[in-house]
């Protein structure tokens, strides 16, 4: 389980976990609430790769707007089938994806509500 792993980390404004593997991972639920600093979280294609986990919650990271993490996240999470899978994201981050940025995603199958 990652729950609650970076949960409060108030100060924290950028996160390279691009090494982490996830394949085994169950539970990522408040993994980054309250994380209202962190612009800039870099992420690898292996994040994604969870046979058990159906939603990915970054609702609470409202500064991550960083185009350069954004642009890492996007190729992470696209080169997996999200098929019956969400992305939760904060307004702040959602607008600052492009709309190209987010077809990617969709057209992926993951759902972004």
């Amino acid at each position: 389980t990652m729950d609650y792993m970076f949960y409060g980390c108030s100060s924290l404004t950028s996160l390279d976990i691009s090494s982490f593997t996830t394949y085994n991972v169950a539970n990522m639920d408040r993994m980054f609430n309250r994380c209202t600093k962190l612009n800039k979280l870099y992420l690898s294609k292996y994040f994604f790769e969870s046979k058990a986990l159906t939603k990915y919650d970054f609702s609470g990271l409202t500064a991550w707007t960083d185009a350069e993490s954004l642009a890492k996240f996007v190729e992470a999470i696209t080169a997996r089938d999200g098929a019956g899978k969400t992305v939760k994201l904060s307004t702040n981050t959602k607008n600052a994806l492009t709309q190209t940025q987010k077809d990617a995603i969709t057209s992926k199958g993951w759902a972004m509500p």
